[in-house]
């Protein structure tokens, strides 16, 4: 799917891409599933995307793989946000919610970047921008552009 290339300010939210699945418990990389994700995303976004200024990623190791692809396509270093990790087993859901809240209002959210996060932290995102609903599959993302958000499914098919 091509979109028309973004103006700023444009983001791009991308989740994670399939990891491994031995230990759910542990923070287990990318699958060999998911690194082919991680090539299609990368060809997508040379295609489809214009040039981000900066990549932030969850500190799992799961985020960090899948956004070392658009690093590289992009030689941007990965900057590491705790506000972007999945919501942790002692965490409520308010102290959740409040902490991705937050994350809209930090200094880490620029325009002209890309983020990687995790299936619970981009629909409460997506929320938070007016789109509510917004389901992002493993490898998947969406595009906040002028407050309208699209989802976009770069790795399928």
């Amino acid at each position: 799917m091509n979109m028309p290339t973004p103006t700023p300010p444009w983001r791009i939210f991308l989740r994670h891409a399939h990891r491994e699945l031995f230990d759910r418990s542990a923070d287990n990389g990318l699958s060999e599933k998911g690194h082919k994700q991680g090539l299609k995303l990368q060809e997508w976004l040379e295609k489809n995307a214009p040039r981000p200024k900066s990549l932030f990623s969850s500190p799992k190791r799961r985020c960090l793989e899948t956004a070392q692809y658009v690093a590289e396509l992009y030689q941007l270093e990965i900057q590491i946000l705790p506000e972007l990790d999945e919501q942790g087993p002692q965490e409520s859901d308010a102290s959740f919610l409040k902490r991705v809240s937050s994350f809209l209002h930090s200094p880490h959210f620029l325009p002209e970047a890309v983020y990687c996060s995790h299936g619970d932290v981009l629909p409460a995102l997506a929320k938070l921008l007016g789109s509510p609903g917004i389901e992002i599959s493993k490898g998947d993302l969406f595009v906040e552009r002028d407050g309208t958000v699209s989802a976009i499914n770069p790795v399928r098919g």
